[in-house]
């Protein structure tokens, strides 16, 4: 599991600059089609609040779910990238086994259209190897950790992002 010593080694691992497009559009992005990447708190501005907001306004984000059955009774939402599907709302909990994987929002045919600084922490954490590529951000579950403290923010975000879109 997630542990703040370990978020701190992941800000050193991060300096690290695992970038390669030349890798990349050799493999076209096949972790990109897969699945999105997850956040952590701390890729986005401060306040949380309004920065975590905007994101789920823009319809690029979503929140994703950790079900109470699996995560000691306690459910607990983290923003990730939205998978390009026909169903992905804005408020959606992804169940991989039911809705499936799916490629990246932001995924184009020439790779990402984020810049690398403003990709989630998983996604700059993607090592590129001709191989395979390796990823230094740990599990789903470490970012489902990281997002414990925060659900009254993320809770706040989505309240207010439902509520600017339905005056829209």
């Amino acid at each position: 599991m997630w542990s703040w010593g370990l978020a701190r080694g992941m800000a050193v691992v991060e300096q690290a600059r695992y970038e390669n497009p030349t890798i990349c559009a050799k493999c076209g992005g096949k972790c990109c089609k897969d699945i999105p990447g997850a956040a952590l708190p701390s890729d986005f501005d401060e306040p949380l609040i309004d920065s975590l907001t905007e994101a789920l306004m823009s319809g690029n984000w979503m929140l994703d779910q950790a079900d109470h059955r699996c995560n000691g009774g306690v459910d607990t939402y983290f923003p990730r990238l939205k998978q390009r599907h026909p169903n992905a709302k804005l408020t959606e909990w992804m169940d991989y086994e039911e809705v499936g994987r799916g490629p990246c929002v932001m995924l184009t045919e020439n790779g990402c259209s984020l810049p690398y600084e403003k990709r989630p922490s998983e996604c700059r954490l993607v090592e590129p190897n001709e191989i395979r590529c390796v990823q230094h951000a740990g599990s789903r579950w470490d970012f489902i950790e990281a997002w414990q403290p925060y659900q009254n923010e993320v809770s706040t975000a989505l309240r207010r992002a439902n509520d600017a879109i339905a005056l829209r």
